[in-house]
């Protein structure tokens, strides 16, 4: 079988020859990623699925063609086409750019240099788009003007986010918005729900806000509301970034061992490390804060629980708003925002026996998340817990239904700029400076220990 999974990545109009680009490698994860599990189809069959595939991917790419120039075919474009690429396994960008080159690769190894299919043509236009991309000097500043590809009246009803009305600049988004920025923007089901927004459109009233996450949200409607918090507050000389997908898992591991069980969502969340390795980069671009909400499972042992649920509706999750600020040159301040443990910790009985939910509920990913801010930002100062006002009370939300939906109301007010820079700890925040044991279980501290 794994013969007739070899020969079925040959494709007519095709040619790799002994240099085969696929490293055996590469076509385990492709394999994984396009024909899923052995289940004994023969050779025609496996190669129409994988032309499938593959006409798939090639659409994707040509879609985003001036996106493809403007980010000079760069890994975060391949992270936007890995997301559009509905696969059967978790597959990364750089797994997707190694796939198109090595179809590039064989498409001019050819000898039929003329299209003689359907897959033939759509590769041949991905290679002149390329060979145009590198043509074209590079711009001094990235700026790209997106349009997304339909904006249907039934989706603007359902965000109420009146897009038709909204001030469009002659390039939108606005060019003080980072290609990472760009890339999240990108994604259809979220372009064309925010497609014109600025920080000078503002919300007056509920109905302007996209849905605030609660527990079940799914990643791209989280990446939504973060996308819209973004659009609608930063300006040119912003201090401020926000990251713009929620941060669920620990490692690529559980990300791609969630993949199957997510129904595929998985791949719209980032690890906590990717999370520490961006905010790093913003830090190097002039940033004060950076501003993250992570949206996760409790722990490993749901995972059996929920593979092959619905997961948007049977896998309730936790968060946890992050905000990371600079106090001085290399020295930073860590404010996790964690509602759910402030409010269990207060009387632990009483949710225990009506809700079976215990503080340390979800402590692993914690101490993970903790643990990269460390390894990224050294010895932070440290704040944790909290009760945050609501953010969005004057624009008629009266009630934050769970404590995902409080910290959406942290993440908006921090990029606002209206956490207070001193003293947490007073009354309506309610921010300790405790670091509860199992957060740092990995040095055996005592309940309580004081981090500075």
């Amino acid at each position: 079988m794994v013969r007739i999974r070899v020969r079925s990545l040959s494709q007519s109009g095709f040619t790799f020859g002994k240099n085969n680009p696929f490293s055996e490698e590469l076509a385990h994860r492709f394999y994984s990623a396009v024909l899923g599990p052995d289940d004994g189809a023969g050779l025609d069959e496996l190669r129409e699925r994988v032309e499938k595939k593959l006409k798939e991917i090639f659409r994707i790419c040509l879609q985003y063609r001036e996106l493809y120039t403007a980010l000079r075919g760069s890994g975060v474009f391949w992270e936007l086409a890995a997301e559009q690429w509905d696969t059967l396994d978790y597959v990364s960008g750089d797994d997707v750019a190694a796939f198109v080159e090595a179809y590039r690769t064989a498409r001019e190894r050819s000898s039929q240099n003329g299209a003689i299919n359907e897959l033939s043509r759509l590769v041949d236009e991905s290679i002149e788009m390329h060979k145009d991309m590198l043509a074209i000097p590079p711009a001094p500043k990235f700026q790209i003007a997106l349009r997304p590809s339909a904006i249907s009246q039934t989706t603007q009803d359902l965000t109420n986010l009146s897009i038709s009305n909204s001030t469009t600049a002659t390039t939108w988004p606005p060019s003080h918005y980072t290609e990472q920025e760009v890339v999240w923007f990108s994604h259809d089901h979220v372009l064309s729900q925010v497609h014109g927004l600025t920080c000078r459109k503002k919300p007056h009233k509920a109905q302007d806000l996209p849905k605030i996450p609660d527990a079940f949200t799914h990643p791209l409607d989280i990446r939504l509301f973060l996308a819209f918090t973004a659009l609608t507050n930063f300006r040119a000389n912003r201090k401020i970034s926000l990251c713009m997908t929620p941060i669920t898992f620990w490692d690529d591991d559980e990300r791609k061992d969630w993949y199957l069980a997510t129904g595929g969502a998985s791949k719209f969340c980032w690890t906590t490390w990717d999370f520490c390795n961006w905010a790093k980069a913003e830090f190097g671009r002039g940033r004060d804060a950076v501003v993250g909400l992570c949206h996760y499972v409790s722990s490993k042992s749901d995972f059996y629980l929920y593979l092959n649920a619905d997961f948007s509706k049977t896998a309730p999750r936790y968060s946890v708003g992050i905000l990371i600020r600079r106090i001085e040159k290399d020295v930073y301040e860590f404010i996790m925002e964690d509602a759910h443990y402030h409010r269990v910790s207060a009387n632990p009985e009483y949710y225990e026996e009506k809700y079976n939910v215990y503080p340390n509920s979800g402590m692993d990913f914690k101490s993970a998340l903790l643990q990269d801010v460390e390894s990224h930002f050294g010895e932070t100062s440290f704040w944790h817990g909290g009760d945050v006002p609501n953010a969005f009370k004057d624009i008629g939300v009266d009630n934050l239904t769970d404590t995902v939906s409080v910290s959406c109301s942290f993440v908006f007010l921090a990029v606002q700029g209206k956490v207070p820079k001193k003293d947490l700890g007073q009354e309506g925040w309610g921010f300790s400076r405790n670091v509860p044991e199992k957060m740092r279980y990995w040095e055996n501290d005592k309940e309580g220990g004081e981090k500075k």
